[in-house]
């Protein structure tokens, strides 16, 4: 498993913005929540990625993510970095809400074809 903290420096634009990525090979989780389980666990295992996440997404959405905020977040990663962190994602072959998106929080779940993946984008402003 390994996690990535996008702190609004790394977009091009002057933003609040963040990312947060965590990813693991399908092979070591049974499911998505599986993953999901562990994946906040190892955020809380290190002081520089905040604590309760365990508490925060105890209760998941699960639902289908729209196409949009999957393309959204997407270009997030790909785009709106260009320049300072270039990243090849695969296509997803599903993904979930974690949480319902709000103005400024879109969490989801996704699983490619080998791994799983958390993503979190959040903003303050």
């Amino acid at each position: 498993m390994i996690a990535f903290d996008f702190g609004s420096l790394c977009f091009n634009r002057s933003t609040e913005g963040g990312i947060i990525m965590v990813i693991a090979p399908k092979s070591d989780y049974t499911s998505l929540d599986a993953f999901l389980d562990g994946a906040f666990a190892y955020l809380e295992s290190d002081p520089n990625f905040y604590d309760d996440w365990q508490e925060i997404y105890r209760e998941r959405d699960g639902s289908p993510a729209s196409e949009e905020k999957v393309q959204y977040l997407r270009s997030c990663l790909t785009e709106k970095m260009d320049q300072r962190v270039n990243m090849l994602l695969p296509p997803f072959e599903r993904a979930v809400y974690v949480a319902p998106p709000a103005w400024n929080e879109v969490s989801l779940g996704a699983e490619t074809r080998s791994e799983y993946l958390f993503i979190l984008w959040a903003t303050s402003a």
